[in-house]
């Protein structure tokens, strides 16, 4: 007896079979890639050390500013960085740019980070910000 072959129509043919790999790998790469770059930004995230910020949150705290260049380190909370903040007067009427730096010293990683803050002190000295504070 004979059985007569006849093609299945709903089965996939070889060129849809590759396309949908081809997809499910470009898209499992893709997540994996993201996966990765998240890992790495946690791990920088957990990374202790200092930020700018402390420095500009304790200056903009006290009623005192000076203008020049101070600079500091951390002490033993983080062992092998330091700090330096500029003050200085910008334009004029009492409007102070403070800069500041937090860096690295005899590390092999060689890192810095820097912020500006600008602060309104008329009694801060300078030329028309200082007139402004003594009447």
């Amino acid at each position: 007896m004979m059985v007569d072959y006849k093609p299945n129509k709903e089965a996939f043919t070889l060129l849809e079979v590759l396309i949908a790999m081809a997809i499910f790998f470009v898209s499992i790469f893709a997540i994996l890639e993201l996966t990765s770059e998240n890992l790495r930004s946690a791990r920088a995230l957990q990374a202790d050390r200092p930020s700018p910020k402390r420095l500009a949150v304790e200056l903009a705290s006290t009623n005192q500013v000076q203008i020049g260049v101070t600079s500091g380190d951390f002490g033993d909370q983080y062992p092998g960085y330091a700090w330096e903040r500029k003050v200085s007067e910008w334009r004029s009427n009492g409007l102070l740019k403070a800069d500041f730096r937090v860096f690295s010293t005899g590390r092999s990683d060689n890192w810095e980070s820097e912020m500006s803050i600008y602060l309104f002190r008329p009694n801060a000295g300078g030329s028309l910000g200082s007139r402004l504070g003594a009447q």
